[in-house]
């Protein structure tokens, strides 16, 4: 249907509609494509017995996979939500509490990466000072280098 002439924003009413449908289309699609991949998920784990379940949670694989979900999950709810979180009473002390740990931790950072620096500096001094060690640890370094 085209009231005599072009649509707001060019083009007419039909193909306005057109594209709406196919975006609300494409929305369905993508809203679909995520449900059944949680639905999928729940599925095939819930088609595990207990035993199968915990042997899962086990590997080494599945729990870098499941971190990594997780730990996107988080972020995105965070970027959605850390504003409203932060306002609220329990979001306001617990950014207070993060903020002072951080602040308060600082200098114990700083306090162990010094007494790091200090270990690897005599490490080196000595290294310069003890050709057997040296040596010893060129073949370390060697082998290290031969197993990757």
């Amino acid at each position: 249907m085209n009231f005599g002439g072009n649509a707001p924003f060019g083009g007419s009413l039909t193909d306005l509609q057109n594209s709406w449908l196919q975006q609300y289309m494409n929305t369905q699609y993508m809203q679909n494509a995520k449900s059944n991949i949680l639905d999928e998920i729940n599925k095939e784990v819930s088609a595990l017995s207990s035993d199968e379940q915990t042997l899962l949670s086990q590997l080494q694989e599945y729990q870098m996979a499941k971190q990594a979900y997780e730990a996107g999950f988080m972020s995105f709810i965070g970027l959605k939500f850390s504003q409203e979180y932060v306002t609220s009473p329990d979001g306001k002390i617990a950014a207070e509490n993060l903020l002072a740990t951080i602040k308060k931790s600082k200098a114990h950072i700083q306090s162990q990466i010094k007494v790091k620096e200090e270990k690897v500096n005599t490490l080196l001094e000595l290294m310069e000072s003890d050709p057997e060690m040296k040596k010893r640890f060129d073949e370390l370094m060697i082998n290290k280098s031969n197993k990757q």
